[in-house]
């Protein structure tokens, strides 16, 4: 996309989550392509969202449906390593929605 020609990943990924959160005057078409951008560095962006514990980004992110469960665990390891607890309990709560009910998972602070 233009997107990722203009700007480096992290940059272009910050961009899509703007565009998503305030769609004005978004086309389905770029709509599509800021998802595109965001499923494939999203989670990078996730990372540095739970490292600097910026927790309404994350949850936005994570409401995008664009983060794959290894992306969420990368993220919990970021937040884990900054002590952002907010931004690691957000982190859990979702990857406990993604993961299917038989696999338990514990996590350690």
């Amino acid at each position: 996309s233009e997107l990722l020609e203009r700007h480096d990943f992290s940059v272009a990924a910050r961009v899509a989550v703007r565009r998503l959160a305030v769609p004005f005057v978004l086309s389905d078409a770029a709509k599509a392509d800021y998802l595109t951008v965001l499923r494939t560095h999203g989670g990078n962006l996730a990372q540095s969202c739970a490292k600097a514990g910026e927790t309404a980004a994350l949850t936005f992110l994570l409401s995008l449906g664009v983060l794959s469960a290894a992306d969420v665990d990368a993220a919990c390891t970021s937040a884990r390593e900054a002590e952002q607890t907010a931004a690691l309990s957000v982190l859990l709560s979702a990857a406990g929605k993604t993961q299917s009910k038989g696999r338990a998972k514990s996590f350690e602070l």
